[in-house]
């Protein structure tokens, strides 16, 4: 190819991966032109959960224990089940049986899933759970140009989950909602 090709990273780790290496990748691919630290950033589930707030985007409450007690004591308080996501979770070692997102029906549960942060390689956190219904789970998967402009994508709803009930999109449809898309 004589030109540069498009470069779409699929998932959380490649996205950082493209981010921290923008500068060698650039010459051959188009990429946007963003902070190097940007995809990190969002792809960091409790850092997204702050970049939600301060830019006042809807988004399940989300807390970050710092310590089994305090994670337990965060699971009564947000109501359980509550949804357990590794804030990195790119990070999870395969094999050692830790999952980037589980429901958690225990306080217990929760505060034992907080000792095995350091095998995890990041924060857990801990989140609200949003009980399914046909309009609780929507999604925006797409592209926007360096003015925000939304060039390809749109609204969805997710129909499976991988795990079930609270996980990444493993099907979905595309959807119109103005309210999700603006």
């Amino acid at each position: 190819i004589a030109r540069p090709a498009v470069l779409i990273p699929m998932d959380d780790a490649c996205a950082v991966a493209v981010g921290r290496a923008r500068t060698e990748l650039a010459p051959s691919f188009l990429l946007p032109d963003q902070p190097g630290e940007l995809p990190a950033r969002v792809a960091d589930k409790a850092e997204l959960a702050g970049v939600c707030a301060a830019l006042d985007v809807p988004h399940p409450e989300t807390l970050v224990p710092d310590g089994a007690a305090e994670a337990a004591r965060a699971a009564w308080r947000l109501g359980l089940p509550v949804v357990a996501k590794w804030s990195r979770p790119w990070l999870v070692p395969p094999g050692g049986g830790l999952r980037s997102t589980v429901l958690v029906r225990s306080a217990r549960e929760a505060g034992e899933l907080y000792l095995r942060a350091e095998e995890a390689g990041s924060r857990l956190l801990l989140q609200a759970f949003l009980p399914p219904g046909p309009d609780r789970d929507w999604f925006f998967h797409g592209y926007a140009d360096r003015f925000g402009t939304v060039r390809a994508g749109g609204p969805g709803r997710k129909t499976r989950a991988r795990p079930r009930g609270a996980g990444l999109t493993a099907v979905g449809r595309w959807t119109p909602n103005p309210q999700v898309q603006a």
